[in-house]
Formats: structure tokens, sequence, C-alpha cells
């Protein structure tokens, strides 16, 4: 709370700092080391650490994933700096969608790419079947795969894809509802 109102203002401050600046203006006043001034943070920095996290562990990152490396902060915490700005960001931005944008055209890890050429020949097979695209919410168990649609399509997301994303690659922009 009193990060807060040091920040937003109330109970007589008068807000525009925050807990760790008046930290950092204590120890220097008091003559002591300062030993966590933290910096400003980029964007370029946000995405490098997110595609470093993708390409050691396969998988997007969560905020609740653990430590951001080479930035010393929790990924839970930036994503709070990502939705209220901080730190020379503006706020406004989530960790999910910065992690869509740093992601973007990045390569399937080449582990993942005999499951999703499974995937790939089970909407081809749904397709021949039934004339329609797979969704998320289509009924019935995935051919070649296993398990429900919508299971896979939160499996794909994990992967850092989605099912729609596979079935436009697979067969090209087709119409998923009937005419």
């Amino acid at each position: 709370m009193l990060d807060r109102y040091l920040r937003k203002g109330g109970r007589g401050l008068p807000g525009g700092s925050s807990l760790l600046k008046q930290v950092v203006l204590f120890r220097q006043g008091a003559g002591l080391p300062v030993e966590h001034a933290p910096g400003p943070l980029t964007y370029e920095a946000i995405h490098a650490a997110i595609r470093a996290h993708f390409t050691q562990h396969g998988r997007p990152t969560r905020k609740t994933t653990g430590v951001v490396p080479d930035i010393g902060i929790t990924w839970w915490s930036l994503d709070n700096l990502l939705k209220r700005g901080g730190r020379g960001l503006e706020g406004g931005s989530t960790l999910s969608r910065e992690a869509n944008r740093a992601l973007a055209g990045v390569p399937v890890p080449a582990t993942d790419e005999a499951f999703l050429e499974q995937v790939r020949q089970a909407i081809r097979t749904h397709h021949a079947q039934t004339g329609r695209a797979p969704r998320k919410n289509t009924p019935g168990k995935v051919p070649h795969v296993g398990g429900a649609w919508g299971s896979l399509h939160n499996q794909l997301r994990r992967m850092g894809t989605t099912l729609s994303r596979e079935v436009n690659g697979v067969l090209g922009a087709c119409p998923t509802r009937a005419p």
C-alpha cells in the first residue's frame, strides 16, 4: 500500500515517487552504498529474454515461470510493469502480448516438428471426412493424435502456435463454418 501511495498520492503523500526511489534516496543521504538501483527496461531487452526462454525451454514463458534472465525480476513482476508502466515502460501491455510480438516468425523447435506433422495430418483427415476445418470446439477425438480438439489447441498454444494457425497453414484460408 505504501508504494501505491508514493506512486499515486494519498495519505498526505504527493505521488510521483516509489518505495524503491525513497530507499535509494535514504541510502544516498546516509552515505550508504546503493546496491540495487534498477535501470530502465527496453522492449528489445524484454523480447530478447522471451526469445531466450523460448529457445531454452521450447515454449513461451508465462508470468509464473520464475526469474527473467538478464533482467533480474520475476516474469510476474515484468507482467505488472508492462501493465502499469515503470522503469521506462509506458504500460498498457501484458507479458502475453509481448511474447506474441517477440515470437512472431520464430520457427518451432525441431523436437516439436514431428508432433506438428501429426497435427497437420489430423487436420487433413478431419477435413477429408467432414468437409470442414476443425476448430477448438469441434466434438470428437483428434485422429492420429487422440484427445479433444480443445485440448490440442491448448497444447499448441503452449508450443507457441494455435490450432487455427495450423489449420490455415494446411488448408489455407478455408471457411470453418458451413455456408
